[in-house]
């Protein structure tokens, strides 16, 4: 009788095995089919990501050892008229206790910036700025450069600023 019962139960096991959904893995910031601006902008920035949407507005800030600073993605690209809020987050797997400094995301061009943004909410882990893309003196898809600091303070030691970039209008 058992030898009968076993291949019933390996056939069994299986055919459940092959019957379930395997779903892949949704990306954080890739759409699933780019468009040919995306590609485009990818091309030009590696690692950047062209946001035409809030969820992929976050910029996740990580902190090594010895205050290594980088910034995923490196260049965030704002599409033509899309307003959203951009947020910072300190990845929580940083090296020690990273926490934003006093100015957090500090911009190069604090006019330009003024122009462009509205500051919502400064944190320890956190920092937001709305981005008021497009702004009333813009003319129609002109690609704006925005660079800025990263403020990060690691074991109570601050960081050498980190000088990632925002494309508005894109």
């Amino acid at each position: 009788m058992r030898a009968h019962t076993l291949p019933v139960l390996v056939a069994i096991s299986l055919f459940g095995c092959s019957s379930m959904e395997h779903k892949p893995p949704v990306p954080t910031h890739e759409p699933l089919s780019l468009t040919k601006a995306q590609v485009e902008f990818q091309k030009l920035y590696p690692g950047g990501v062209l946001c035409g949407s809030a969820a992929c507005s976050t910029v996740t800030i990580t902190v090594k050892g010895g205050c290594v600073v980088s910034a995923d993605p490196p260049t965030l690209g704002m599409v033509h008229g899309q307003s959203n809020t951009v947020t910072w987050k300190i990845d929580p797997r940083s090296t020690g206790t990273v926490v934003f400094g006093r100015k957090g995301i500090n911009p190069k061009d604090p006019g330009a910036w003024k122009r462009e943004f509205e500051r919502e909410s400064p944190g320890a882990a956190e920092f937001s700025w709305f981005d008021k893309n497009p702004h009333d003196d813009n003319p129609a898809n002109q690609k704006r450069k925005l660079g800025y600091n990263v403020d990060v303070i690691q074991d109570n030691r601050p960081c050498e600023r980190y000088d990632p970039i925002i494309i508005n209008d894109y």
